[in-house]
């Protein structure tokens, strides 16, 4: 897979910071420096001879002082982020110096910040040994160090620590990365894919998880479905599942659609559209707030964190695929007899406190219906009877379609009266312009049955309905079948609730 271009809302190409290079502000970040020295006019004399219009590296100084080892430790405690410390080695002892720069090493473990020993009697300390044990950058004598010397010394020591702040930078940015990867794979929908593309997103950028992530069918320019918001964050979470084209003139949405559309990510309406391009013509698009022009994350990184994404993108929607393939009736678009199956299995896990019932639904002599109105009228009938199940079923009752002919409902025993679920039936179902009526039969299992009790227990009521006279209805233990009193092209008929206890 190609890697998709980069560009923001003028066509130029997205702009991420050089590594090491701070992002450009309207007053450039100091550096910090802190002195540690016992004696205030050498703080002065280096403050003196380098704040004055002094920039290394395009960055100001910022002076920070301590007369003691105890007190610059504190400080570093409070001030984390300093880049080079003027450290005097012999203070409140000979080796006060050294044993800082051992407890900043290891107690502090501050790895990153340039030590520069300073000292004006050089026989006190073993050059060799504080280099190599203490990761010091330099070693100098007091009396050496001029305004230029200085200026040099300082500028050699930030560059390192520049060095050392990127290679820190981008191994956070590798381990958040490869978080990315594990997480966005284990995300078996595209649902919580989505969720996990913008949490990661914002991981990366460092900024808040605000934005949307929007996926759809076929391209648009292919003639496809219109992409909808999959997930949405922050201040977009109740876009959730709304199309992107009916939600107006919104920038994020101008952002999302200029991406679908160039096939591109770009820098637009305040933050950042990430394009996930598919090998199967299903892009998507990630849009998240806040993500400036010119941030700091490695474009290799980025570029990197897209392909990865859309690839992982193209299987959460093959396991979509695959589970409805499984789950799903392809004709009606209810659920199959699998999925019912396992709802029921839930349930036997986890009994609710209502107890349920299962309704078998049964189209009689459907396939003599099929044979003389053809195939397409048939499916057309189908989809009618499926419709009108689900229509009344409610949230809380599982409609399914188990067999050719045969359709299921599975929920609380009190919306699952027979009688009721047959007088849906009575209206003739329009097709072509032609009205018919269709003879329906029930069977039914309630309690607390074992799954193939009340499945058996359905099966065997409509096949008691199939074989008795029209307008007849057995009541009594798991079975409630309901047959209508006229031939197929009417069904009128109701069935009763069972007196009987059955199975509880």
């Amino acid at each position: 897979m190609s890697h998709p271009e980069w560009t923001k809302e003028s066509d130029e190409p997205l702009v991420f910071a050089a590594e090491g290079e701070a992002v450009a502000t309207a007053v450039a970040k100091a550096w910090n420096v802190l002195v540690v020295d016992d004696e205030p006019d050498v703080f002065a004399a280096t403050c003196l001879a380098l704040l004055r219009d002094v920039e290394i590296l395009g960055r100001p100084l910022h002076f920070l002082h301590a007369d003691s080892a105890s007190a610059a430790l504190a400080l570093l405690q409070a001030e984390p982020n300093v880049a080079v410390i003027l450290l005097d080695v012999v203070m409140e002892s000979e080796s006060a110096g050294l044993d800082l720069v051992a407890r900043i090493r290891n107690e502090c473990r501050l790895h990153k910040p340039r030590i520069i020993l300073r000292t004006g009697q050089p026989g006190y300390a073993p050059e060799m040994r504080a280099i190599r044990e203490y990761d010091i950058n330099d070693y100098r004598i007091k009396s050496e160090l001029t305004r230029t010397r200085l200026f040099t010394v300082l500028t050699a020591a930030l560059r390192s620590y520049q060095t050392l702040d990127a290679v820190e930078a981008n191994r956070a940015d590798l381990q958040a990365l490869l978080e990315a990867q594990t997480s966005l794979l284990a995300a078996d929908t595209l649902p919580a894919f989505a969720e996990g593309v913008l949490e990661r997103m914002a991981a990366l950028f460092r900024v808040p998880v605000e934005g949307l992530f929007c996926a759809g069918g076929r391209r648009a320019s292919d003639g496809g479905e219109a992409h909808r918001v999959v997930a949405g964050r922050g201040a977009y979470a109740h876009w959730a599942w709304q199309r992107i084209d009916l939600l107006g003139a919104e920038p994020a949405v101008q952002a999302m659609q200029k991406a679908l559309a160039d096939r591109r990510s770009v820098h637009a309406g305040g933050g950042l559209a990430l394009y996930l391009p598919s090998r199967t013509g299903s892009d998507a698009v990630a849009w998240l707030a806040g993500v400036e022009r010119g941030h700091r994350l490695d474009p290799g990184l980025f570029a990197m964190f897209a392909q990865s994404t859309a690839v992982a993108a193209d299987g959460v929607r093959l396991v979509d695929r695959l589970r409805e393939a499984a789950y799903v009736d392809g004709l009606t678009r209810l659920a199959n007899r699998s999925a019912l199956v396992e709802a029921i299995d839930a349930m036997l896990r986890d009994p609710p406190e209502l107890p349920h019932r299962l309704l078998l639904v049964d189209i009689d002599q459907f396939s003599e219906i099929n044979e003389t109105f053809g195939d397409r009228i048939g499916d057309a009938l189908l989809h009618g009877v499926a419709a009108r199940l689900e229509a009344g079923a409610g949230s809380a009752v599982r409609v399914a379609r188990v067999a050719n002919d045969t359709f299921a409902a599975f929920g609380p025993r009190e919306a699952l009266a027979p009688g009721d679920w047959a007088r849906r039936m009575d209206a003739p179902f329009e097709v072509d312009g032609l009205e018919i009526g269709l003879s329906v039969s029930f069977g039914g299992g309630r309690g607390g049955c074992r799954l193939r009790q009340r499945w058996r227990g359905g099966q065997d009521g409509l096949l008691g309905a199939e074989t008795r006279q029209a307008g007849r209805t057995p009541l009594g233990g798991l079975l409630w079948p309901a047959r209508s009193r006229n031939a197929p092209g009417c069904c009128t008929a109701c069935a009763q609730p069972s007196t009987s206890s059955g199975c509880s």
